[in-house]
């Protein structure tokens, strides 16, 4: 059996490679069809697939500078929430850092590490994103180039974020309540983040010259 597959799967890819074209007895006699038979005839290749045409098609449809507006709308949706804990505590307050583990653990000095950390990502994130600004300048980058490269770096926060939340709300620890929507809101702005950083121009480019 595993004889006849790899003799049938043989004698397709060499139909497919030289290009037949005829059908009936005709196809395996006529030397002009038969590369290997006739050295000087013309061999046909498969065009490109549809489907390779609508990816194409679809690349170039994505504006210029799409990403630096996309990447800054996730920033925005991650970030605000945090921010407008300043002015509004009451309420912002009582749903991040401490208040998102249960009640009844939110007092063992595990949990207060865990929360601790999540301020030491945020502080670390602060001196990375400074860091980029500062090699970007030494390197005379433009702004623009600096705020693609610091999505980068937003991504590379949430997807640890995101393990984080995974660790922290599974066995053997189990601190998180409502651990499913927090693990979703983050799964969901890392994607978005990555997707941004995939659509980057010299990302688009190299797409295009390999669908071109």
């Amino acid at each position: 059996m595993r004889w006849t597959q790899g003799t049938i799967a043989v004698a397709v890819a060499f139909i497919l490679q030289y290009g037949f074209t005829s059908t009936g007895a005709d196809a395996f006699v006529t030397p002009s069809q038969y590369p290997l038979l006739n050295p000087t005839a013309t061999r046909t290749f498969p065009t490109r697939p549809e489907g390779e045409h609508r990816d194409l098609e679809a690349v170039q449809t994505i504006p210029p500078d799409f990403d630096l507006k996309f990447g800054m709308f996730a920033v925005f949706a991650a970030i605000t929430p945090y921010s407008l804990g300043i002015f509004f505590p009451k309420f912002f307050l009582s749903q991040f850092f401490v208040n998102i583990y249960r009640e009844e653990v939110q007092d063992s000095p595990e949990v207060r590490d865990a929360e601790i950390y999540w301020k030491l990502l945020f502080a670390t994130q602060a001196l990375a994103q400074t860091s980029l600004l500062f090699l970007e300048a030494l390197n005379h980058r433009s702004s623009i180039e600096a705020l693609r490269d610091s999505y980068v770096f937003w991504a590379i926060f949430y997807i640890v974020a995101t393990i984080k939340v995974f660790i922290e709300a599974n066995p053997p620890r189990n601190y998180i309540k409502n651990s499913a929507s927090i693990q979703a809101w983050h799964i969901i702005v890392t994607v978005v983040l990555l997707a941004d950083v995939l659509i980057r121009p010299e990302v688009i480019e190299a797409a295009k010259s390999r669908l071109n």
